[in-house]
């Protein structure tokens, strides 16, 4: 057998192998035309690195080895039959198609119609042989119906006609990370958390009906009420709350503020589900469930249900965190807003200061921008000058309140004169009781034989608020550790699973539904006037309490029940705090904002202050929110929704605030004195806190 190759590889090599020069067709000179014939050629361009006549520009490439021949196909020599379309007769005179009929089934089915006994298959599938296996590549399609065949089962012959399998588009797969958009009900996303919010209005209905008109807590909310039938500043907490109600006067109706306050303690419960939808992908139910203590909390409906300033405080805090985290850095309308609503929350209670500095200092480490941080400092400085030189329209001084006697109060439970060597003044201050036998900070306010109370042992024409915040920093600076460690003390009792009946065993009832209505002590309350004598100027009723079964009883029940114990709070507490130890090198990303601003709100009045129920309840929703988004906020916003000013996609990155020293948070009043802090007969001890019955 002859090893030399054939066909066109042959020629191919022939030429690829030859030495001998040939000669360019574009360089052969012009043959000289007859006077009849065409005109000569031009000469054509000569190929780039070829001489004129020489030969062309060779290949670099390596010339392949001449390899075994091929053998020769089986019909080599043989004539090829030619194609019979369907419906034809071979040999014969194709057919033609009438205009206006239709075309022959087998055409139909031999140009993508189907053999009734050939198995469909999807786009990719390998074509199967008649006999079910598997048709190799290349190979020739069977026959249509109706085509003739040859003995071997050829269709029509070697190229006969071709058949088409009936083609099933397979739906193809997603592309990786990607899902195809489903039609989703909107309510059914929801459904968990409008459960939890229905149970949570029924809740407050039940209360609304049951008590009547309002809870009362002595002698603060009547020192409220007084102030909003005649805007001022008062002395000893700021007037947002009094503002609201002054607001509120039209309606003549404390069961209408009771309904708006409920109603803000609702919409405390959709801001954080909101925020938590948007900036994590946790699904409805567990979303909801970061929501449910805000919304189901009996202690937390019984707040709202009295005429207090928690209330309205919780929901302008919980409207300005929202607004700091809607986005990964605010626009700067988001950010003005946000100031203003801390700022009117400082308006309320003081302790709205320390959560305004943790913002602006956590937006100033996020770096959004002058404009927003400018916005952010102009929306809160404004208002709050405009307040403070009201305060001085009124006592003479740049101010919210003149609450130094508080402070005052909680060195009374570590100060040691014999340390601390006060002068002459503030020597009057001090404790006359033991170091282990001290009372607990609050009495040194209410108690008649507290130094600041007794007759005549502060001289006359001395201002008592300013003499108390001498010794308070005295006290403080002087016995540092002593200070820290009382306000620890107060700090671990909002764990404890009992409520510490803390000043005194009496105010676990003062937090509590009572079973019966009560008469208003006939004595000042506010300015010289009585409990009385101010609800019915704002009413126009007396304003005893009214309590109507069976609501009082189901809401007394559901009371004993779903309650938010301490241990419920510390474990929140802690996953909030693991959410931002774990986004340690994002500066604690989305979690660490609500987090600050939930401890600020939940410690610092245990130190400037005392520890109280009440003031627990604020931090509540803020601390939820971090633990929710201690899960979800490493995943980035909810899918769908660009997130403005990412940058790298980090997420939201904040570094630690500094607290500054806010101002005091409100308190009861002195008693007898109401707002302004003066001294007076006041009540029995035994009528501070609630006057709703016991």
């Amino acid at each position: 057998m002859s090893t030399e190759p054939d066909g066109p590889v042959r020629g191919w090599f022939e030429s690829a192998s030859s030495s001998e020069p040939r000669e360019s067709p574009r360089e052969s000179p012009p043959a000289a035309a007859s006077p009849a014939g065409p005109p000569p050629a031009l000469p054509r361009r000569t190929p780039g690195g070829s001489r004129a006549g020489g030969d062309l520009p060779r290949r670099d490439r390596p010339v392949p080895s001449p390899g075994p021949p091929r053998p020769a196909p089986p019909h080599a020599g043989a004539e090829l039959p030619k194609r019979t379309p369907p419906g034809a007769v071979p040999g014969g005179e194709l057919p033609r198609r009438t205009p206006g009929a239709s075309r022959p089934a087998a055409a139909r089915q031999g140009y993508g119609g189907a053999r009734p006994d050939a198995p469909p298959y999807a786009v990719g599938a390998a074509p199967q042989a008649p006999g079910g296996a598997p048709r190799a590549v290349g190979a020739a399609p069977d026959a249509v119906d109706g085509a003739p065949q040859d003995a071997g089962g050829a269709p029509g012959g070697i190229g006969g006609g071709m058949a088409y399998p009936e083609v099933r588009v397979a739906r193809m797969p997603a592309e990786p990370g990607k899902e195809r958009p489903r039609r989703r009900n909107p309510v059914l996303g929801h459904l968990v958390f409008l459960i939890v919010l229905a149970a949570g209005a029924g809740i407050r209905a039940a209360a609304v009906l049951g008590y009547q008109p309002a809870l009362w807590f002595w002698a603060d909310s009547f020192a409220y009420v007084n102030a909003g039938l005649d805007p001022r500043p008062m002395e000893s907490r700021p007037s947002g709350y009094a503002l609201f109600l002054w607001l509120m006067r039209p309606f003549g109706s404390f069961p209408a503020v009771m309904v708006a306050q409920h109603l803000m303690g609702l919409a405390t419960g959709v801001l954080i589900y909101a925020v938590i939808r948007r900036r994590t992908r946790l699904r409805g139910w567990m979303a909801a469930l970061a929501a449910a203590p805000v919304l189901l909390d009996a202690h937390q409906v019984q707040i709202e249900h009295m005429v207090l300033a928690e209330s309205l405080f919780t929901l302008l805090v919980t409207a300005a965190v929202t607004l700091a985290l809607w986005r990964d850095r605010p626009a700067v309308w988001q950010a003005g807003a946000a100031g203003l609503l801390l700022i009117a929350a400082s308006l309320t209670r003081t302790i709205g200061l320390a959560v305004l500095i943790v913002i602006l200092v956590m937006m100033l480490i996020r770096r959004v921008g002058w404009r927003a941080l400018t916005a952010a400092v102009m929306a809160s400085v404004v208002p709050l000058a405009a307040y403070a030189f009201w305060f001085r329209t009124a006592y003479g001084d740049f101010g919210l309140t003149k609450s130094n006697v508080f402070l005052w109060s909680r060195t009374m439970t570590f100060a040691d004169c014999d340390r601390l060597r006060p002068p002459e003044d503030e020597a009057r201050l001090c404790p006359t009781e033991d170091l282990g036998r001290r009372q607990a900070a609050p009495e040194y306010i209410w108690s008649p034989t507290s130094p600041i109370r007794i007759e005549g042992n502060v001289p006359k024409g001395t201002d008592k608020n300013e003499l108390a915040g001498r010794f308070a920093r005295r006290a403080i600076l002087g016995q540092p550790l002593d200070f820290v460690k009382a306000g620890l003390e107060d700090f671990a009792r909002t764990f404890k699973w009992t409520p510490d009946p803390y000043p005194d065993p009496g105010i676990l009832d003062v937090y509590r539904f009572p079973r019966s209505g009560t008469p208003l002590p006939q004595v000042a309350a506010s300015r010289g006037r009585t409990a009385q004598e101010i609800v019915t100027e704002y009413s126009g009723e007396s304003g005893e309490l009214e309590v109507n079964y069976p609501y009082a009883g189901w809401v007394r029940d559901y009371q004993d029940v779903v309650l938010l114990r301490g241990p419920m709070i510390a474990v929140i507490l802690l996953l909030g705090l693991g959410g931002v130890l774990v986004r340690w090198r994002r500066l604690g990303g989305d979690v660490l904002l609500p987090w600050a601003a939930g401890m600020t709100l939940l410690m610092v009045p245990p130190f400037i202050a005392a520890f109280d129920h009440r003031y627990v309840l604020p931090a509540v929703p803020l601390l939820c929110l971090a633990a929710a988004l201690a899960f979800g906020a490493g995943r980035g916003s909810r899918p769908g929704r660009r997130r403005r000013g990412s940058g790298h996609g980090h997420g939201y990155g904040s570094g630690p605030g500094g607290l500054g020293t806010p101002e005091i948070p409100e308190g009861p009043g002195l008693p007898g004195g109401g707002d302004d802090g003066r001294a007076g007969p006041g009540p029995a001890p035994g009528l501070r806190g609630t006057v709703s019955g016991g």
